[in-house]
């Protein structure tokens, strides 16, 4: 008996995905979906919000919806476009 398969979201291309949860929760609450798309070859990042989740002990007055955008554009900035950054730079180096 052969098991299931799903079929794989894309038509078998692979995507990189940040997904961000919601208020007063944490990147636990996607591991279920992150671990998914991972086994599909798909890339997942799940950012923790300042503030919130295991990053609770850095929550303070001054935390706002600009200090979560900057979380989201940081992961999308380090994590993703590091690769071609890096090689932008090294293509201008001497």
């Amino acid at each position: 008996m052969k098991s299931a398969r799903r079929p794989r979201a894309g038509g078998g291309r692979k995507f990189t995905y940040v997904i961000v949860h919601g208020a007063w929760a944490g990147a636990w609450e996607w591991k279920e979906i992150g671990q998914m798309l991972l086994t599909d070859g798909h890339t997942v990042y799940r950012p923790t919000l300042t503030g919130q989740g295991e990053r609770v002990h850095l929550a303070n007055p001054d935390i706002n919806l600009t200090t979560h955008i900057t979380d989201v554009v940081n992961t999308i900035l380090w994590r993703i476009c590091t690769r071609s950054c890096s090689w932008a730079t090294a293509m201008a180096a001497p």
